[in-house]
């Protein structure tokens, strides 16, 4: 909010949040990660204080390994596609058949394509999740995915969250801890963080 004199009131949070965007962006340039028009075209809409009109997320070129995985299964039930992942660790409501079916969410044959973004890269507040990620998947996705490629987990953990009908956030984990695979599901506060490591399963 503005002040009437040409400055605005952050709250600590929010100028937290972007000075860490400040120094992405910094490493990001110096790296030469990132195109010249890109970079400057934004900068410039800063410093003359113009409207930016939208961003909108995309999954870039070079997100993850850069693979398109194509994710297939006709499993009835959380349970079969989490039996179907065989993990060395299940936690949460995923630990049994009798907890994951208390879990709000659509079961349905799963026929999609699907990429891993790159890590969030700072910490991420689970109810600015929908925001940053609008082509977020659902659990069953994510489950399909790792019954059918169960290595992609190993390089970093991929989590998706939705919300049930009471309004309540949830998530869903696959990691790894060396070669043991595992997965997670539970219930998520809206203000808990995700830490920069964490990958998101997306929609292409």
């Amino acid at each position: 909010m503005s002040n009437g004199n040409g400055t605005f009131d952050y709250t600590l949070e929010e100028q937290a949040t972007l000075l860490a965007q400040f120094t992405k962006s910094g490493t990001l340039i110096n790296e030469r990660k990132r195109p010249f028009d890109t970079v400057s075209r934004s900068l410039q809409a800063i410093i003359a204080d113009d409207s930016v009109i939208q961003i909108t997320p995309k999954v870039i070129a070079d997100a993850g390994d850069g693979k398109v995985l194509h994710v297939t299964g006709d499993y009835d039930s959380a349970a079969l596609a989490l039996d179907a992942g065989e993990y060395n660790d299940r936690y949460g409501f995923s630990e049994n058949a009798k907890q994951i079916a208390k879990v709000p969410m659509i079961v349905q044959p799963v026929d999609r394509k699907v990429r891993i973004s790159p890590p969030l890269g700072r910490y991420v507040k689970t109810s600015e999740m929908f925001g940053l990620y609008p082509k977020m998947t659902d659990p069953m996705t994510l489950f399909t995915l790792g019954a059918k490629f169960p290595k992609e987990q190993l390089d970093g953990p991929i989590f998706v969250v939705w919300k049930d009908h009471a309004g309540q956030f949830w998530c869903a984990i696959l990691g790894g801890f060396g070669s043991r695979r595992r997965v997670n599901v539970r219930r998520v506060s809206p203000d808990g963080k995700w830490d920069d490591g964490y990958r998101v399963l997306l929609c292409e």
